[in-house]
């Protein structure tokens, strides 16, 4: 399985000081508890029968689309 994990680095040398950010991808046997605490918003991932790894995917927001937005009902809990 491949994991995108968060990265930072810096650099001292002769010329000057530098940093960088970026995401790094490692491969792993299994999620760890933590890989599934630390899902994003709209992010997670699908176990289906007969593959050995879950698939990672892409859950936007139902009130991002228009089309979705006018067949949900309203919220009950939101008086705006």
């Amino acid at each position: 399985m491949t994991m995108r994990q968060p990265s930072v680095n810096t650099n001292i040398n002769p010329g000057g000081f530098g940093t960088g950010t970026g995401d790094i991808f490692t491969r792993r046997q299994y999620l760890m508890p933590q890989d599934l605490r630390n899902i994003r918003r709209g992010e997670g991932y699908i176990w289906l029968a007969g593959l050995n790894d879950p698939l990672p995917a892409m859950f936007p927001p139902y009130y991002d689309d228009p089309v979705l937005k006018k067949r949900a009902r309203a919220n009950p809990y939101y008086r705006g």
